[in-house]
């Protein structure tokens, strides 16, 4: 049959492509030893914005290879897709080859390194020679894997013994009873035992009073109590270990589950496992490292929930009530992985409709839906209620002149023109293009393999859709990649026969590797005995000064600057600042580490890495500093930055520097009272303030040092009160003269939790009814 042109040139096209791009890196970009990190494009793209378009040449040719790579791969999809016939089919394998071999020379050059060059070209030669062999090589096969095979429990138990390998270094046993004092770990551990608190006191959320004058807890959108809960029996330090390791050490299990319900090839499942377990090593160093608890947990929950997903396809009884039971739980643990997980449940399910031609229940899902959303009710309705006490980050501050529409209209050019090119060299995202070819070619090899690959084209959808939601809800994506990787792993090592290549294997491994940082593997967490050994003789002065509230700075995660361009250097702190309130019972007008500025309106006179009010801190007069102090009954001010130090060293007259460490120094301001002896405020429970009041005239105003918020009620015996806003600060008159008490209660939402119980018992009985 005579060959017609229509067929040759998109292969022939994206060969070239592939050919212009490598070379354009080899003469150009890798000569500089440059590399394209996300910071790297936004300060390029401000160039462009501030001064006109200015693009170095050696940039450029980076970036042209990383947009080629891309077009190839997407001329591969266009090439299958719209020319089925058989010389397509006979020459695709080779054109994926090609694409490949491409992708992973440019992957491997990204890391001058000689050792993964020839580790590259050793596995090459491996593959070639299995395939000249037609998979009758002595690599296929090892005797290891039919040993495992014979038990089901050989297979889960070697998974989480060489899952556990790396992970015990990371977190030695010894070291379990000990904090855990690296980065966020400090926040989340106080979010744990204080959620857990709330929890014992009989609902999910209450009043957290020993920050910022305090705030309502449903506002710090992260809940580790539930996932804490069962391992609390061990005390906080352990259970918080065992918490992370249970979840570390089960995730190749579920990869496993996921496989065996998409693929039903338990040697497919063992291998996947294998890769997971492997892969989730990234997360040493991106979340682990970091102590992004909640959003590693809800990476767990996402695979349960997928393998809920797959069985509710199959039609499997309780499928869809235990799925609305996980999508409840991550909805409480992270609000942006639930939205990531929401996306993929959404596109899988077209997938099944229109690519693998399966009908699917729209209406069950829409009812699952309804559940879900009557079981995160007592989450839900308090944050749509009160919504006007969150304030994002980025509109905390008044955008009105045209210096800030400069900055809007920027910031949305960075978000829709650098992110493609920040998803191709973030490492996940470079491992994801690496294996995309591999994903194309398994799609169209047979119908075992389809289901793995339609998830990689997903995640990559919604990676590069992320824009129209925003560019966290995008960085959370790149997450839960490994996972995915791992899902193909499988399918491409053991093929449709059931022949395993061992070469293969270890080319995914290599794969893999790409997104492993040296570091975050050669280094354990760090650990500390106690909170009080961190800088003793600072406690010391922290539980000892007067004042009702101590300002202690904080480090802030983000840009705390009303312009984000300003530069900004972090703090190597630890976001300790939970532990810190724990240890001493101390209230703070700080934050945990949320963010720079959280994402609710109770930010007054909080610095940040040398920052207030999006500003230097040598720009707030210091007039204006001591009323915010004298407002909130503060003596005392703790910082750490050179900015903070100095400013408040150079206002001597006001106040005296009492405390001072290599890191840390603590001023008193001068000739303020300990507080007001005619208000005495007793936290009995996050629910529950009694304020006792001394020769109090009747009518007077109260303004307690606490945020005002509307959900408090006020009761003098039986009679209610009143309560206003003063000035940000809850408030009353007093109902009658001389000695009083008030009883302030938080609302426990008791009605929202009785619907949840309602809506999950009957799902449940209607899932037993085989409804669902």
């Amino acid at each position: 049959m005579r060959m017609k042109w229509k067929n040759i040139i998109l292969p022939l096209g994206a060969t070239l492509l592939l050919a212009l791009g490598t070379l354009i890196y080899f003469l150009v970009a890798r000569q500089q030893f440059v590399k394209c990190y996300t910071s790297d494009v936004i300060f390029l793209f401000m160039g462009i914005i501030r001064q006109g378009f200015s693009l170095p040449f050696e940039r450029f040719g980076q970036l042209i290879a990383l947009f080629l790579l891309g077009l190839n791969t997407l001329l591969i999809l266009c090439f299958v897709y719209i020319y089925k016939s058989e010389f397509a089919k006979k020459h695709f394998k080779i054109l994926t080859l090609i694409s490949m071999i491409i992708h992973l020379s440019y992957q491997t050059l990204y890391l001058h390194s000689n050792l993964a060059w020839i580790a590259f070209g050793v596995l090459l030669l491996l593959i070639i020679f299995e395939h000249l062999l037609k998979g009758t090589g002595p690599l296929n096969r090892p005797f290891y894997l039919d040993a495992v095979n014979r038990s089901t429990s050989v297979r889960l138990l070697s998974l989480v013994l060489i899952t556990a390998l790396p992970f015990f270094y990371k977190f030695p046993v010894t070291r379990f009873n000990q904090l855990i004092f690296q980065d966020d770990y400090p926040k989340y551990l106080y979010f744990a035992r204080y959620h857990l608190n709330i929890l014992k006191n009989g609902a999910l959320f209450g009043w957290n009073d020993q920050f910022s004058g305090g705030f309502p807890s449903f506002l710090d959108l992260r809940l580790l109590s539930l996932p804490f809960l069962p391992f609390s029996f061990f005390g906080d330090n352990i259970g918080f270990h065992l918490m992370i390791t249970a979840f570390y050490l089960t995730l190749p299990l579920l990869i496993y589950a996921l496989t065996i319900q998409i693929n039903n090839d338990k040697t497919t499942a063992f291998i996947n496992g294998l890769v997971c377990g492997f892969a989730q090593m990234a997360y040493f160093g991106d979340m682990l490292e970091w102590g992004m608890l909640p959003g590693f947990i809800s990476i767990w929950l996402m695979v349960l929930s997928l393998i809920f997903i797959e069985r509710f396809y199959q039609d499997k009884a309780f499928s869809l009530f235990y799925l609305s039971l996980t999508l409840g739980l991550m909805f409480y643990i992270h609000f942006i992985s639930l939205a990531s997980t929401v996306c993929l449940l959404f596109f899988r399910t077209l997938a099944q409709t229109f690519l693998l031609k399966k009908r699917v229940s729209a209406k069950k899902l829409l009812f699952m839906c309804l559940f879900v959303t009557l079981i995160v009710l007592p989450f839900l309705l308090p944050m749509i209620r009160y919504n006007r006490f969150i304030i994002p980050t980025s509109n905390f501050f008044d955008q009105s002149d045209s210096g800030s529409l400069i900055f809007h209209f920027s910031d949305m050019l960075r978000t829709y023109l650098i992110l493609p090119v920040w998803l191709l060299d973030t490492p996940h995202y470079r491992s994801l293009w690496m294996i995309l070819p591999l994903a194309i070619m398994l799609f169209f090899r047979d119908e075992r393999a389809k289901k793995n690959a339609i998830y990689l084209f997903i995640i990559l959808i919604i990676a590069f859709g992320g824009p129209f939601f925003n560019t966290q809800f995008t960085a959370r994506i790149k997450f839960i990649v490994p996972i995915f990787i791992a899902l193909i792993a499988g399918v491409w090592i053991v093929d449709p026969s059931g022949k395993f290549s061992l070469s293969r294997f270890l080319m995914i491994l290599l794969v893999c590797s790409f997104m492993l940082t040296t570091n975050s593997l050669s280094k354990p967490i760090r650990h500390i005995p106690h909170i009080a050994d961190f800088k003793p003789h600072l406690i010391q002065e922290i539980t000892r000064a007067n004042g009702q509230l101590i300002l202690l700075e904080n480090t802030a995660n983000l840009n705390p600057y009303k312009n984000l361009f300003e530069e900004h250097v972090e703090s190597g702190y630890p976001h300790f600042e939970g532990s810190l309130a724990s240890h001493t019972e101390r209230r703070f007008l700080s934050h945990y580490g949320t963010d720079s500025y959280p994402y609710f309106i109770f930010r007054e006179g909080l610095i940040l890495s040398g920052v207030s009010n999006g500003d230097d801190i040598a720009k707030i007069h210091i007039k204006d500093m001591i009323r915010i102090l004298d407002k909130w009954g503060i003596q005392n001010v703790v910082v750490f930055s050179s900015k903070a130090k100095n400013y408040f060293y150079n206002a001597h007259p006001y106040f005296d520097r009492t405390f001072q460490d290599e890191g840390f120094e603590m001023f008193t301001l001068k000739d303020r009272q300990s507080g007001d002896d005619k208000i005495k405020t007793q936290t009995l429970n996050p629910f529950h303030k009694q304020i006792t009041l001394k020769n109090i005239a009747r009518g007077e105003t109260i303004t307690l040092k606490t945020n005002y918020f509307p959900a408090w009620k006020a009761f003098h015996g039986k009679h209610k009160v009143e309560v206003f806003n003063d000035n940000g600060q809850l408030s009353f008159l007093s109902p009658t003269e001389g000695n009083v008490k008030i009883d302030l209660y938080f609302p426990r939402y008791y009605p929202l939790l009785i619907i949840s119980f309602v809506a999950i018992l009957t799902f449940y009985i209607l899932s037993w009814k085989k409804c669902f």
